[in-house]
């Protein structure tokens, strides 16, 4: 079993799937380089995306991207294996 450390998102960004957006929706980054994905709607005026994103930065440590970012989450009780019976169809 590899012993691989699971870091916060703000630590390191994980590479998520980007899905396809319907048109009133976008993404907006609050990491470098496009990483920490939020979606946002596309009608808000460039200063509400601006002031929007600023606040969503402020608080980016509180959102969870991964389950890691879960506070007060003990992992071990997430992170576990389900073990079946060769054949076993559920």
């Amino acid at each position: 079993m590899v012993n691989s450390k699971l870091f916060p998102s703000i630590v390191k960004a994980p590479i998520l799937e980007m899905k396809t957006l319907p048109e009133h929706l976008k993404y907006a980054y609050l990491g470098e380089k496009e990483t920490l994905p939020v979606i946002i709607s596309n009608m808000l005026s460039e200063k509400e995306e601006l002031e929007l994103i600023e606040i969503l930065k402020e608080y980016k440590s509180e959102t969870g991207w991964t389950i890691v970012d879960i506070k007060g989450l003990i992992l071990s009780l997430c992170m576990h294996k389900i073990l079946m019976e060769k054949d076993y169809k559920p």
